[in-house]
């Protein structure tokens, strides 16, 4: 059977009186569509005005099969012209009848695909007038949907849907209604129009799509909402605001009469030009703009930067915030005009920082914009879908409530708000911008609340230490491992020194090995001897002495006959031992080990009121030459017990150190980092970031990407050869010409 009786048999089916015969028909006219070319023949086979009649007439699963088989040739781009304004109409009288969900899904997806039809020279019904290629197909709508009121309730009822399919297609008709409202209404109307999707609770619920599992079944009409909401805020931030304007003068006069009642006796006759319609022939007294946080008198001006986007974020947070806003001038004002932070300021710079952050600015409304839609769907779902900016009202709450309360901390001053602001947009960077897909809006706005000053210096540091190794790339890594040199080398002087001022150890009984103390015996704490440890200041001999009871000074060397040759130490191992630490040893210990200084103890280095405490036991080992077989072997030299952790970093680095061997305690490494770091700093202090060739850094920096290892421009200090960075080029020599003397060129530090 060829492809024309086919198309004859099917539209004879459908044309049948018999229902039985129809819905058979309109069943395989589905998978028959599933070929370009037969769809070509149906349209030219007077198929369409069947299948028109049956979307009209018929109902149930025949209706599904007839209006999925009209979606399919609509797809293909074919039949356009024979598809009538009383099909659309169809289509909305089903989204609201509330049919079965199979006709409810093709019902949506016949709408969707009206309004989402490319542009083109096709004259077909359902075009919009004029055709001008500015907006969706939704004008030849508008007359249909006015006269279903309830039609949107019913659409965003459909968002809720378990059908994913279902639920693609009503947010993409939402999409088309939200994208005719930009590009047709006025501010008023759009405003109005966003405030009844509001309270349809749109964003919310739009929202929970986001973060939904089913994402990937819907990105397209996600992203789009998405990127139409970029669009309206974009709209308002460039809607300069007018006093002129019954809104705008609206907002700004509930934000000061909000202040006055605060602040009574700070009010001043309001000003001609804002005055507010008199009562009983009274001015109305207000307080000064400057007092809310503007700069100056003219709200209009100051929020020229943020426009209208600015002036509605600062209306709704003084409205949701009342009593904040209220007790906050109060306080305010009895504080000098430097520590007042200006809210109206800082309301506007979060508006800015989050406009940033979305990166609201690059959205773009066109419905031509397919090739961006591509890309964002190719990418990565989890970052490209941003549910966070659907509550940005809140998010404005929480950082401005965060601004307040670092300023608060850091007791900053009006000059020192640029250094707040960059603390400010560190969080919305480290906590907004590293929150999942996932993560709901309460969890994000108590991370905000739980961010301390601490934490954002902290971040602000690390990202210093990247943005300088950017700048300076392997210079600045060649200065680390410089200075980690010259720290090592310092650090262990310092232990070595500890070795020659000497030491006085313990040899506690409850540690003791001696055959004296019975094996069930309850330990005792007392202490058998002490013993007194100092290297020669040769650094040749390791000289030591045991006494029944401390001296009350310091033994000198000729007073100390036993000693160790340290070319003959072999090794120094350690190990911490639980043991009640005498009373004795405790006030030795708080007074500094006998060297008059009293030591700062770590929490790890306290003692607990019944004496229970750790005890680190040294063990000093020697090479020995047996004569029997002449081979070599370890034999313990010394053993010292410390009571302290200082005391036993000190002298087990110091031995490694002296021994030229790596040392291994924490406090030691500690202590290397922080000279390391130091001395990093107080040499960056002579460089200026006006001295960075950025161009160049950021060849190297893309150099060191792709070959893994690149090359910097400057010294180890991040100067330039013969100079500044970036003055002279690294394998440029400068010129002889104009020199009558000799000159050096200068190569940095190494």
């Amino acid at each position: 059977m060829d492809g024309k009786m086919d198309v004859a048999t099917i539209v004879n089916g459908m044309n049948s009186d018999s229902e039985s015969s129809r819905k058979l028909a309109a069943f395989h006219l589905q998978s028959l569509l599933a070929d370009p070319d037969f769809v070509d023949a149906f349209v030219q086979g007077d198929g369409m005005p069947a299948l028109n009649t049956m979307v009209l007439r018929e109902n149930g699963n025949t209706l599904a099969y007839a209006m999925g088989s009209l979606n399919r040739i609509l797809e293909l781009d074919f039949g356009w012209e024979q598809v009538g304004i009383e099909v659309a109409e169809r289509a909305v009288e089903l989204v609201v009848d509330r049919p079965v969900i199979n006709v409810l899904r093709n019902a949506f997806r016949l709408l969707v695909l009206i309004v989402s039809r490319p542009f083109d020279n096709l004259d077909y019904p359902l075009q919009s007038p004029g055709g001008n290629g500015v907006g969706p197909n939704i004008e030849t709508l508008k007359p249909v949907l006015k006269e279903h009121v309830n039609f949107l309730d019913a659409l965003i009822e459909k968002l809720s849907s378990a059908d994913h399919a279902l639920c693609g297609n009503a947010l993409q008709f939402l999409n088309a209604l939200i994208r005719d409202g930009i590009m047709t209404f006025s501010e008023t109307q759009l405003m109005r129009f966003v405030k009844r999707l509001q309270d349809l609770e749109i964003f919310s619920t739009v929202e929970g799509l986001m973060r939904g599992d089913s994402l990937a079944d819907i990105a397209a009409p996600v992203i789009d909402f998405q990127t139409l909401t970029k669009v309206m805020l974009r709209c308002w931030r460039f809607v300069p605001v007018d006093l002129t304007r019954q809104a705008h003068s609206e907002a700004l006069f509930h934000i000061r009469k909000t202040a006055t009642r605060a602040l009574p006796h700070k009010a001043v006759p309001s000003r001609k030009s804002e005055k507010q319609p008199e009562t009983n022939g009274e001015v109305e007294s207000e307080v000064p703009w400057t007092t809310i946080g503007f700069e100056t008198e003219e709200p209009s001006s100051d929020l020229q930067e943020t426009g209208l986007l600015g002036l509605m974020d600062f209306a709704d947070f003084v409205r949701k915030n009342n009593d904040w806003f209220q007790k906050t001038l109060l306080e305010q004002s009895v504080m000098s005009p430097e520590q007042r932070c200006p809210i109206a300021r800082v309301s506007m710079i979060v508006t800015q920082m989050l406009y940033e952050h979305f990166n609201i600015g690059d959205s773009t409304a066109s419905p031509r914009a397919s090739a961006v839609m591509e890309e964002q769907l190719q990418g990565d779902l989890d970052k490209t879908v941003q549910p966070l900016l659907l509550c940005r009202d809140r998010l404005h709450g929480a950082v401005a409530h965060a601004f307040f309360r670092i300023w608060n901390t850091a007791e900053a001053t009006v000059p020192e708000f640029d250094k707040i602001e960059q603390l400010i947009r560190l969080l919305i960077t480290k906590v907004i911008g590293n929150s999942t897909r996932t993560a709901t809006t309460q969890e994000v706005e108590e991370a905000i609340d739980n961010t301390s000053l601490a934490s954002l210096r902290k971040w602000q540091l690390t990202d210093l230490d990247a943005f300088q190794e950017r700048a300076w790339g392997t210079d600045l890594s060649q200065l680390r491992k410089h200075l980690h040199d010259e720290s090592v080398q310092f650090i262990t002087e310092q232990r070595i020194r500890c070795l020659l001022e000497g030491s006085w150890f313990p040899s506690l009984a409850s540690l003791d090995s001696s055959p004296r103390q019975q094996p069930n015996s309850r330990p005792s704490s007392a202490v058998l001897s002490w013993r007194f440890v100092q290297l020669s200041p040769n650094r040749r001999y390791l000289h030591h002495a045991a006494y029944p009871r401390k001296p009350e000074g310091t033994p000198t060397l000729a007073d100390m006959p036993q000693r160790i040759d340290v070319n003959h130490i072999s090794s120094v191992v350690s190990n911490v031992t639980a043991a009640r630490i005498p009373e004795e040893v405790r006030v030795h210990e708080a007074n500094g080990n006998g060297n008059g200084a009293a030591s700062k103890k770590s929490r790890a280095e306290k003692v607990e009121e019944n004496g229970e405490g750790t005890v680190t036991r040294l063990h000093i080992h020697g090479a020995a030459r047996s004569q029997a077989d002449g081979a070599e072997s370890e034999t313990p030299l010394l053993e010292l017990q410390c009571a302290s952790q200082t005391t036993a970093s000190e002298w087990l680095d110091g031995l490694l150190m002296l021994l030229e061997q790596t040392p291994i305690t924490a406090d030691t490494t500690r202590m290397i980092g922080i000279v390391e770091e130091w001395s990093l700093k107080v040499r960056l202090l002579n460089l200026n970031w006006e001295d960075v060739d950025w161009e160049r850094a950021d060849v190297a920096a893309a150099a060191n990407e792709v070959a893994g290892e690149g090359k910097g421009s400057g010294g180890a200090d991040g100067v330039g050869k013969g100079g500044r960075a970036g003055a002279v080029d690294a394998d440029t020599v400068p010129s002889r010409e104009g020199l009558d003397d000799d000159y050096w060129y200068d190569m940095g530090e190494g």
